[in-house]
């Protein structure tokens, strides 16, 4: 129906959870707010990927955030929030970077 009218589906924005080994739970939970909280398409790596080769995915995927989740952040009670295609990343609370996704 919608092709006929022309009309394209709402892009659903496609995020990648992005963590350190060391808050992996931590990494979890962001995960499953932004899945619960504001139904974002999210996923998380569980193979175990160094921390680059899990941006590398994200880029790979065709995701258009990361949300990293390190110890820095964790200690904060932020998440950094990447555009993968600009680039551009900012620290910001949890709920901040689901509004900015969902926009």
């Amino acid at each position: 129906m919608l092709e006929v009218c022309g009309i394209e589906p709402p892009h659903a924005p496609r995020v990648v959870v992005v963590y350190l080994p060391d808050v992996v739970e931590d990494a979890i939970r962001v995960a499953g707010r932004l899945r619960a909280d504001g139904g974002v398409r999210t996923t998380i790596d569980i193979s175990g990927r160094k921390f680059g080769q899990q941006l590398k995915h994200a880029d790979a995927i065709d995701a258009d955030y990361a949300v990293i989740v390190g110890a820095k952040e964790v200690e904060a009670g932020m998440v950094t929030l990447r555009d993968m295609r600009t680039g551009e990343q900012e620290m910001i609370g949890l709920e901040a970077a689901i509004a900015r996704i969902v926009g």
